[in-house]
């Protein structure tokens, strides 16, 4: 049948390569593999069941036969140190010639993982739901000791865009990230490269620094987004409970980021370079 697919695997020793090309010869396009983590401590505590040198052979096994290897990871496990956090970062590096794309995300604790079921084993000394969340999907806790400093994370969060930078994501329709059907056409169309390409044929044709006007002083929006995340902490951390009502008393007590028309250098990348001047303020869209 002439059909190209893609599927989420746990990259376990049964992916040898003699099956690796025959899911590539039934028309599989890419596989999106539960990585996790580079590090062998912090595996072994998620209890995956494959060591890290038999997911490296899955990713080598995919990418000889044609396939796109994608790899899906997270960092902040709990008690995962910065260099743990880098471990994984450096394992990616490593794979980068072999990997199609890659995700790193932020671990979240959910009902009824292991994490949830005995906290203190890991490290976890309180577990809550918020009061106000109808649906209880979310649960938060707090690790007996930090696991980072607020550096640490930037080093790691610095790390992690410099080793993204070689990877183009086209933000809509998402092609170039992980399991998305767009993903899979541009595989299709150009191979399992196809986006570290484009992130070469991009930076070498850069656009030359452009300039727009902007409806709101960019620095000072900035600044209005680190408050309304300071709200979010202080409701989840402090008060553990959110509503309308909870928001908008603390949100009320900020100041309020009204329009003020100015004048941007910007880059191709999107990366706002300097303000050039201002202009008459006009009313915002129904955008903001």
């Amino acid at each position: 049948l002439d059909l190209r697919w893609a599927t989420d695997l746990k990259p376990e020793k049964y992916l040898t390569a003699e099956r690796a090309r025959v899911l590539r010869d039934a028309g599989a396009v890419a596989c999106a593999l539960g990585v996790e983590s580079g590090d062998p401590r912090v595996l072994d505590l998620i209890d995956k069941g494959a060591p890290i040198e038999a997911v490296s052979d899955v990713i080598h096994h995919l990418a000889d036969a044609g396939v796109a290897a994608e790899a899906m990871c997270f960092t902040d496990f709990p008690t995962e140190t910065a260099d743990e956090a880098k471990t994984t970062i450096e394992f990616l590096r490593a794979h980068r010639a072999e990997l199609g794309v890659f995700i790193v995300g932020e671990f979240g604790l959910t009902h009824g993982s292991l994490v949830a079921q005995e906290p203190s084993k890991f490290g976890i000394d309180d577990v809550w739901e918020l009061e106000g969340d109808e649906l209880g999907l979310s649960l938060f806790y707090e690790e007996r000791k930090a696991s980072k400093t607020a550096r640490q994370r930037r080093v790691v969060e610095g790390a992690l865009e410099k080793l993204s930078s070689g990877f183009l994501l086209r933000h809509y329709p998402w092609a170039g990230a992980v399991s998305t059907t767009h993903t899979v056409l541009y595989y299709d169309r150009f191979g399992p490269q196809v986006f570290k390409d484009l992130a070469r044929i991009h930076s070498r044709a850069a656009d030359p620094p452009r300039e727009a006007d902007a409806k709101f002083d960019v620095l000072a929006a900035m600044a209005a987004n680190a408050r309304d995340q300071s709200i979010w902490s202080t409701l989840v951390h402090d008060r553990r409970a959110v509503s309308r009502e909870l928001y908008a008393k603390l949100a009320d007590a900020q100041p309020l980021l009204r329009p003020r028309g100015r004048r941007y250098h910007f880059a191709s990348n999107g990366h706002v370079a300097v303000a050039v001047g201002r202009r008459k303020n006009t009313r915002p869209n129904a955008l903001g």
